[in-house]
């Protein structure tokens, strides 16, 4: 509403609760491979240690950008909008790095999720 001095919402509070949702669900699947991926460290060898530091950075960037998508869903603004699809994107990005995994499959059906979530037009907002 202009002048009202508060930003307009773009999400509604079922759409923030269901997108807080699966960011959560992201976050712990990105929990789960920073574990991993340090398990992978500990273990050593040359091929170990490139795809345990792969998965740990893609774990720490994703984890990122999560964190700040929960952080700003609350307000329900556009700068919520642009977190939850930059953290859709990474995690569809993160999920094709770590192609031959399990985690290749999950992390990018998680992304697309979020991603449909955040761009379907909220009728509530």
């Amino acid at each position: 509403m202009p002048g009202s001095g508060t930003p307009p919402r773009v999400f509604g509070e079922d759409r923030v609760r269901r997108l807080r949702w699966v960011v959560t669900v992201v976050l712990a699947v990105v929990g789960l491979l920073a574990l991993l991926s340090a398990l992978v460290l500990a273990r050593g060898g040359d091929g170990a240690t490139l795809a345990g530091l792969i998965g740990l950075g893609c774990a720490l960037v994703v984890g990122a950008a999560g964190g700040t998508a929960l952080r700003l869903l609350p307000e329900a603004g556009r700068p919520a909008k642009r977190a939850c699809v930059a953290t859709a994107l990474l995690t569809i990005v993160a999920g094709i790095l770590l192609l031959g995994t399990w985690l290749a499959f999950v992390l990018p059906l998680t992304g697309v999720g979020l991603l449909f979530l955040t761009l379907v037009e909220d009728p509530d907002a």
